[in-house]
């Protein structure tokens, strides 16, 4: 094992690639090692880890407490501390909130549907939220969830995404690995969506940004409009459909997406 100058240093550069790789933001996300079995080290609570230095990271006891008077833990060392319990053979845990991850964290659709089958075995598994609290975790859920020593990274639902591993640039390669097998799922979804959009909806859709959106016209939208513009020539003459909307949604995901 590294002595405690290098893990510092390690959490240090863990805890900054985070920030620039975008896996946090603000005062989000935590690390943490086990130097023992009584005693870790994790960063503080409320500091973007933009700014960590290794002179504001708290050593813990078994029960979370700090060693240091002066400093603060993050608030879910705790349960950092009872993932140790469950999984012996790890070192480390990063905990992030990337936007893709965290958006299948809140949502209830299963982020593995578009992953080949050895990246979704390697990485992925899934935490209720009745197993995750910073503070009264149930312990007996969250033992059920994470014992399998298959799985390296987590998504914590409703809230994160989290992963454990022997080294802490493992557990980091974990969590940036679940973010962009997250991310292509989206774009996966996205493109799923436009395949099914037909040229005669894409064509209305092009033809209403074309004319504006007024509602004179039952054809085109424009309140000035004579019957002769391109959307009327183009355009059924009916109102336009729902599918319209779907696609502007679907195009709005994939840019969002595109230029995170």
């Amino acid at each position: 094992m590294p002595n405690l100058f290098e893990i510092k240093k390690q959490m240090v550069e863990v805890g900054k690639l985070m920030y620039q790789k975008g896996l946090v933001i603000a005062k989000h996300g935590n690390i943490s090692y086990k130097i023992s079995d009584n005693e870790f080290i994790c960063t503080p609570g409320g500091l973007c880890k933009a700014f960590l230095t290794p002179d504001k990271l708290v050593r813990v006891d078994a029960m979370g407490n700090s060693l240091e008077p002066g400093k603060k833990p993050t608030s879910e060392i705790r349960m950092h501390i009872e993932i140790y319990r469950l999984r012996p053979e790890i070192n480390c845990i990063v905990h992030a909130q990337p936007a893709a991850s965290t958006a299948f964290a809140i949502s209830d659709i299963d982020a593995a549907k578009f992953v080949l089958p050895g990246d979704k075995e390697a990485y992925f598994g899934y935490v209720p939220a009745s197993a995750y609290d910073k503070k009264n975790h149930d312990a007996n859920t969250l033992a059920e969830y994470m014992s399998d020593k298959k799985k390296q990274a987590y998504i914590f639902h409703g809230d994160s995404s989290l992963s454990v591993g022997d080294t802490l640039y493992n557990a980091f390669d974990a969590v940036e690995s679940l973010e962009h097998y997250c991310r292509v799922s989206i774009l996966a979804r996205s493109v799923n969506a436009l395949e099914h959009c037909s040229c005669d909806d894409l064509k209305t859709e092009l033809a209403r940004r074309e004319c504006g959106t007024h509602a004179a016209c039952k054809t085109c939208g424009r309140s000035t409009c004579s019957g002769n513009c391109t959307s009327c020539k183009t355009a059924p003459s009916a109102p336009a459909s729902a599918s319209d909307a779907d696609v502007q949604e679907v195009v709005r995901r994939v840019m969002a997406v595109l230029g995170n």
